[in-house]
């Protein structure tokens, strides 16, 4: 894995001004076969279980060489939330909420990857994988409304939410070495394919404490998708001789259609009846191309690289319940980016870099119709939505080969934010996603592994953000601005006997352009025994050690929540991992050729 925080130009401007990471697979030298057996279970202070098992097989005979791995987990989970809710207006209202909930989730994972080596030049490459995940779970909420100190209201709820999504993807990749000089050129067919659906039924019970009078409001909602995406990359990398030079250009293109349905249900004499007036269905387009150019220069001290991607973006949205086009849009949008660096001696390494790219908004933020969570909770999409342009500037530094510093600034020119309000004559809360007027960050990471000798090994990494916020006039809001910070640590003590600990430790403070969180922590210990070299290992796994509380607040248009609430306890799982097969030498991982990566 490279994690490449200058990206070039060949990759698509969605996200790239944030960073690439790129995913090597592991190619064995000589023939032979690798297979891996891992399975663990256990349950937390809670008493509600989980377990993981996952299989793998790598294989190479002669030029065919393939690789699989199958991942199932399963956990049982259950927390409580507490909320307190104030207007920020003159009318002096608040809520007061409770909510707790049981329930389950279980996900598999499978990848299957093959290559053939057609000659010493030519490589043909092929992948199927895919993802599917499931949940459900029991919700039960109460909720007080007051007006000053006067009690207005009292609601209470239950919901049973069910969700499930099945991703599967396969690829196709040629790659053929053009002359001696390893210059290259190689296409890319990628396609995708999700289902995705999502069922809950809400029961809320309201109490008029001035008149004594009970309601009851019932909801169901179902939802259905099926996004299929397709795309074809062209890449050629010329190597002019030994002189340094190196030019890289090539072509994208991406074609995304997505047919998506939404019922609504009431209930009325205990059958629930369909609700045209919210029921909805529609298909979505979007097609995407680019080109891009960028050329590299190299010398024993210094280097420097410069590239331009155009990107063309068509989008297309249909209401078959309005039988009415809803999303017409295109927009053409140059992304330049470029670094320069510079390695005086073996001891220092320093690049100085520029990224640009988008951030477009996904189908689901531009679904103009209105979902009713409930009878005091609407939201509904932004058909008009415009894409973020982000760009940013910063310097890295490498100290030894192994250690780096880095500080940069972006600057999101639209970001999608959302504008959520309470109705001034009620609790109504309505939300929906809104271009903000522009986001500026500051932000330092340090990344410093750690081997001492053989019996201690890992890495720390230590980061932090300053963003600002500012709004348009439609928000209602002044700027605003959040401190983000995280400090990462993965250390691992190899002791006598083939045993080894490893200690996790995550400490961490998110902030967005409309929430803060507290500090949280995640601590867990694995204690491992090796035996037969490591091919057979048993280990125990603790995890959340110090539960960690999650408490934040929220800020909106005109009312402020503060929650606190806790979804994760302490669990301890045991486990078995059991390496077998025969390789006349060791699997070795293939580096990235492309020069652009800090570090791994």
């Amino acid at each position: 894995m490279e994690i490449i925080t200058n990206p070039s130009a060949k990759y698509r401007g969605q996200g790239s001004s944030n960073g690439v990471i790129e995913i090597y697979t592991r190619n064995f030298t000589l023939e032979g076969y690798n297979m891996n057996i891992s399975a663990s279970g256990g349950l937390s202070t809670q008493l509600m279980p989980a377990g993981t098992f996952n299989t793998g097989i790598n294989i190479k005979r002669k030029k065919f060489s393939t690789s699989a791995n199958i991942g199932i987990n399963y956990s049982q989970r259950n927390g409580y939330t507490n909320t307190e809710g104030t207007t920020t207006d003159d009318q002096d209202r608040s809520t007061s909420s409770n909510s707790n909930f049981t329930g389950w989730n279980g996900s598999m994972s499978y990848n299957l990857k093959a290559a053939y080596h057609i000659n010493k030049k030519q490589k043909l490459s092929a992948g199927f994988r895919g993802h599917s995940w499931m949940n459900s779970s029991e919700n039960f909420n109460s909720t007080s409304y007051y007006t000053g100190n006067i009690l207005e209201t009292y609601k209470s709820g239950f919901s049973d939410p069910t969700g499930l999504r099945l991703n599967n993807s396969g690829y196709l990749n040629y790659k053929i070495e053009t002359d001696s000089n390893k210059s290259n050129l190689e296409f890319n067919l990628n396609i995708s394919h999700k289902i995705g659906s999502s069922n809950s039924t809400a029961t809320n019970t309201f109490s008029n404490e001035s008149s004594g009078l009970n309601s009851e409001f019932s909801i169901k909602n179902e939802s259905f998708d099926q996004p299929l995406a397709g795309e074809l990359k062209i890449n050629y990398e010329h190597i002019f001789d030994t002189s340094g030079w190196v030019l890289q250009t090539g072509i994208y293109y991406s074609d995304l259609r997505n047919s998506k349905t939404y019922y609504q249900y009431n209930r009325e004499n205990d059958q629930w009846i369909e609700d045209n007036l919210y029921s909805n269905s529609y298909d979505y387009k979007e097609k995407i191309g680019s080109v891009y150019a960028e050329i590299t220069k190299s010398w024993s001290r210094f280097s420097f690289r410069a590239g331009i991607t155009g990107e063309f973006t068509g989008l297309n949205g249909y209401s078959n319940s309005l039988n009415k086009q809803f999303i017409d849009s295109l927009y053409i949008l140059p992304f330049p980016n470029g670094s320069i660096f510079y390695k005086p001696n073996d001891k220092l390494g320093i690049r100085m870099y520029y990224n640009s790219g988008v951030n477009r908004p996904q189908f689901s933020d531009y679904d103009p119709f209105v979902k009713l969570q409930d009878s005091l909770s609407i939201s509904y999409g932004n058909p008009y939505l415009q894409p973020s342009i982000k760009q940013s500037f910063g310097f890295d530094f490498d100290f030894f080969d192994n250690y780096s510093f880095s500080v940069y600034y972006s600057n999101a020119q639209n970001p999608i934010s959302q504008i959520s309000f309470i109705d001034d004559s009620s609790f109504l809360s309505i939300t929906t996603p809104w271009n903000a007027k522009v986001t500026q960050s500051y932000g330092a990471d340090v990344n410093i592994p750690v081997q001492i000798k053989k019996w201690l090994s890992g890495w720390n990494s230590f980061w932090v953000s300053y963003n600002m916020y500012e709004f348009k006039p439609e928000f209602k809001r002044d700027q605003f601005s959040a401190i983000s910070f995280g400090a990462y640590s993965y250390l691992t003590f190899n002791l006598k006997n083939d045993f080894s600990i490893m200690n996790t430790l995550h400490v961490m403070r998110w902030g967005s352009a409309w929430s803060i969180s507290n500090v949280r922590a995640n601590w867990g210990l694995r204690v491992t025994k090796k035996y037969k070299k490591g091919d057979v290992q048993l280990y125990v796994d603790v995890a959340n050690i110090i539960p960690p509380k999650s408490n934040s607040t929220d800020y909106y248009s005109n009312f402020i929540y503060s929650s606190k609430g806790q979804y994760e306890f302490t669990t301890f799982k045991a486990g078995i991992y059991y390496k077998f097969g025969r390789l006349k030498q060791a699997a070795n991982i293939q580096e990235s050729s492309s020069g652009q990566g800090d570090r791994f």
